[in-house]
């Protein structure tokens, strides 16, 4: 995931190989496919990414694997796919312990509305939560809801905070950094 999202396709698609090589664990399972997904991501293929982490996330629910849904269903939100996942998000929250899921579902709720407020606050959130990458997607998120809404200050406040979560991500390059 981490190689898919520095834009490292081959690393990515080599330690992929290695992963298949491993042993099968149930409690893995995930963390193979959100790979998997991102690697689909980095090699252009976001619409096989999105039906990765959609089974994925439908295996974890019939698993009752909660938080793990919901970090899978919020990789969809990420990859623009926002609307069709906030509900389920909203139940997750309603039913998990903790702030990570009620990020999750508060920022994908402020995605599906274009709601720059609530996005510059998500991402302040994920900072908060060490999610700085995510934290720069929400702010960068925040940019384009506020250059919607004409507000061109608060669309230059969002873009910077962006960047400056960017910079701390060692070259990430994932669709939420593009604008």
């Amino acid at each position: 995931m981490a190689q898919a999202w520095l834009g490292d396709l081959d690393g990515a698609t080599v330690t992929l190989t290695e992963l298949d090589a491993t042993p099968w664990s149930a409690f893995s399972e995930a963390e193979h496919d959100v790979g998997r997904a991102w690697t689909t991501v980095a090699a252009g293929d976001p619409y096989r990414a999105k039906e990765l982490l959609r089974g994925a996330a439908a295996r974890a629910a019939a698993a009752g694997q909660r938080a793990v849904e919901a970090r899978l269903l919020h990789d969809l939100v990420r990859l623009g796919d926002g609307a069709s996942v906030a509900p389920r998000l909203r139940v997750l929250a309603s039913v998990c312990e903790g702030a990570l899921v009620a990020a999750y579902a508060e920022h994908a709720r402020a995605v599906v509305d274009h709601d720059g407020e609530a996005l510059d606050a998500a991402s302040a959130q994920f900072a908060a939560l060490g999610l700085i990458l995510v934290a720069a997607e929400a702010s960068n998120a925040a940019a384009d809801a506020h250059r919607r809404a004409q507000d061109q200050r608060s669309a230059n406040a969002s873009l910077a905070a962006s960047r400056s979560l960017g910079a701390r991500c060692e070259g990430a390059s994932t669709p939420g950094l593009m604008s």
